[in-house]
């Protein structure tokens, strides 16, 4: 890949953390605002306005909500949210044929992260053609995030369809209102490079924040023995073996501003790949997805009768481009239509605009109640849908547009709107009870009734119970109703149903003081009307969207975290038996989930960090000869020095190691068509340069 324009100017502003002119000049000022600043911190990271949308303590909500500071980010030295959610409790992460994170949580998997509503600073960024927000947020830097809260549980309450299984929120540094300039470089053995800056600064009551991230890699490139086709009639024309094709190339500009009423905020990113291993799940290098996405919401909040009444409205516009030019099948292809002499190639083509607004009131009318009232409309439409293609489905000579008459996707439009209620009752200083039930209808799959209770108990100083009941439900997206069996090998269904899910759980958590706490779930889920996919056997046809039935999963979760002065230890261990209707296990769910993170700031400008995940082994679908897909635990290790050794106030490096021991590991691939599954790379180390002006 060329360098870019966007590469070249962010290089330049890289650079400057080389500059000694910079390197000395606000030394004292950075000095004089660091406690200021450490507090402010303390504060950010112990409330949430995730489990009830209004700003609560964590640990005092009936919810489960798990905060990663920036702070945690840095140390571990992880790459992008994927890294992080890996060290949640009871969350597997996985993948899909053209590369895009999966999200499995508390037994329930999705497709990409459809079932999970993914938020960034408040703001939804689901993409409707898949569901989810995996394509684009899953995979975003941390060089700009200052926390990422997880509710492992239904939100959908609060926050509707997507919140089938759980939220995740990734708040960015735009949180923060300071007055900073932060530029950082980063390089890996994959011969990638991510350079970010981030500028934001205040004029009287005016705050403006901007950041500017590129990244540019040519991927692991995993080796592959064999593909879909390599046991097939077709294998003598297998690009097996080989390796995935991973490179990426991404562009990520984010822009705020905000007054004590009004808050604008927006973000564009530019994403190309590789596409991975192919829908079809063949190797190819002449694949390249190409995708763009805009989101942009324009809030206003202000405070009535003497801030006993407080109102937020928003209003919300979203943008998607879509453009996958993908080879299906490689030369000399046959099936039932013949033979295809340059391969399949499909380049799918669409474009999605939402327009929305949302209403947020809440009121103190009595003084041991905080009510909330809401509502939420949206208007999505799908449109432009091309599809040029050598085939349809019988060879053709070249490729041509063949829209009319052998399109990918029908053209598509929704709108829905929602009303929500909430009542938290803070009964003494150590009860909080909170309920609540939303309404949600759309135009093209009916309407749903999500509702929540929640208890909070303070039984003594050091315990607290926490009882809570919580129902999630999800829409199917444009791809599950409308895709047509043309380009990649999935077929939309446009009866399906939306999903639901209903979660029961209880937790103990039991804090001695600052240095240790405990924290026992136990939980019990049922899902029904759950989307999966009905594979296949035959490379020609179609696998289809059903709604496959009900998902039950029970099980329990521990997460200890304490401190031995220097030394930070922080590890959760779960297990979750997750079944379908059949009484049989679900297919890629590993019961056994854990993680550690030790870090020991060992000297007064170091840092050193190690951490482990295990993820147990997976079941097998009943008819999959594969078997189990083998268990895995993977050592990440990272060493910080702070402030240039004392010698550059500001200046950060942080050198990482991850997957240290080189293990052999693979995801989860459902169809059947890969005999070693999705192959994940060995070791690999990158080296992080920032520099705070």
């Amino acid at each position: 890949m060329n360098i870019t324009a966007v590469q070249l100017i962010l290089s330049a502003f890289a650079l400057t953390i080389i500059s000694p002119s910079v390197l000395f000049a606000q030394n004292e000022d950075v000095a004089a605002l660091a406690q200021q600043e450490k507090e402010m911190l303390d504060l950010f990271y112990e409330t949430s306005s995730l489990a009830t949308r209004t700003p609560q303590p964590v640990g005092e909500t009936p919810a489960l909500i798990t905060v990663i500071t920036a702070e945690d980010i840095q140390h571990m030295g992880a790459r992008d949210v994927r890294d992080v959610l890996t060290h949640t409790p009871n969350v597997q992460i996985g993948i899909v044929a053209v590369g895009t994170p999966q999200i499995t949580m508390r037994g329930m998997q999705s497709s990409g992260a459809e079932k999970v509503k993914i938020m960034v600073d408040g703001h939804d960024v689901a993409n409707p053609l898949t569901g989810g927000g995996a394509s684009f947020f899953l995979d975003m830097p941390v060089d700009y995030i200052q926390k990422i809260e997880v509710l492992r549980e239904p939100g959908s309450t609060l926050y509707g369809s997507d919140a089938l299984i759980g939220v995740i929120n990734i708040v960015t540094t735009r949180s923060l209102h300071l007055d900073r300039t932060v530029a950082s470089s980063r390089f890996d053995t994959f011969d990638s490079q991510r350079l970010n800056v981030e500028h934001s600064r205040s004029v009287g009551n005016l705050h403006i924040w901007g950041n500017a991230n590129y990244f540019n890699t040519n991927g692991p490139n995993v080796f592959i023995a064999e593909d879909a086709l390599s046991s097939t009639a077709n294998a003598a024309i297998s690009n097996a073996p080989s390796s995935t094709n991973e490179w990426q190339e991404r562009s990520d500009f984010s822009l705020a501003a905000n007054t004590d009423a009004v808050r604008f905020q927006c973000q564009y990113i530019s994403q190309r790949d590789g596409g991975y291993f192919n829908p079809g799940m063949t190797l190819s290098d002449n694949t390249n997805i190409d995708m763009d996405y805009f989101w942009s919401d324009l809030a206003y909040e202000t405070s009535f009768w003497q801030d006993l009444l407080s109102l937020q409205t928003k209003l919300i516009y979203n943008h998607y481009d879509h453009d996958y030019r993908i080879n299906l099948q490689p030369a000399e292809f046959r099936n039932e239509n013949g033979m295809y002499p340059d391969g399949i190639y499909s380049f799918q083509q669409a474009t999605i605009d939402e327009y929305g607004a949302e209403l947020q009131l809440d009121g103190h009318f009595f003084t041991d109640h905080l009510l909330t009232v809401g509502s939420e409309i949206k208007k999505s439409r799908l449109h432009d849908v091309n599809h040029l293609a050598n085939y349809d489905p019988a060879p053709l000579s070249a490729i041509i547009d063949v829209s009319d008459t052998f399109n990918w996707m029908e053209s598509a439009d929704r709108f829905f709107y929602s009303f929500f209620l909430q009542d938290q009752w803070q009964i003494d200083k150590n009860t909080l009870i909170v309920l609540g039930s939303r309404f949600d209808d759309y135009d093209d799959v009916g309407n749903a009734l999500s509702s929540s209770l929640g208890l909070s108990y303070r039984f003594h100083p050091q315990y607290r119970l926490k009882l809570q009941y919580g129902e999630g439900f999800r829409a199917p997206s444009y791809r599950e109703l409308y895709k047509l069996p043309a380009g990649s090998p999935l077929r939309g269904d446009t009866n399906l149903e939306p999903e639901s899910n209903q979660t029961y759980q209880a937790t103990i958590e039991w804090q001695k003081d600052v240095n240790l706490k405990v924290e026992f779930a136990g939980f019990a889920s049922k899902a029904e009307d759950v989307i999966n996919k009905e594979y296949e056997s035959s490379q020609s046809i179609s696998n289809t969207f059903t709604n496959g039935g009900t998902y039950d999963s029970k099980g329990v979760e521990l997460s200890v975290s304490c401190r031995i002065s220097p030394v930070d230890l922080s590890a959760n261990i779960s297990y979750t038996d997750s079944e379908n209707d059949t009484g049989d296990d679900v297919p890629g769910v590993a019961p056994w989930l854990g993680s550690a993170v030790i870090n020991w700031p060992f000297a007064d400008y170091y840092n050193f960090n190690i951490s482990f995940s295990y993820t147990g082994k997976a079941a097998a679908a009943v008819d999959d000869s594969r078997g189990e897909v083998d268990d895995f635990l993977l050592t990440d290790m990272a060493l910080s020095l702070k402030d240039g050794l004392g010698h550059i106030q500001g200046l950060e490096i942080i050198a990482s190691v991850h997957n240290l021991f080189d293990v052999n590991y693979a995801y989860p691939e459902y169809s059947g068509k890969l005999v070693n599954h999705y192959q994940r790379p060995g070791i690999s180390a990158d080296l992080w340069l920032r520099y705070r002006f």
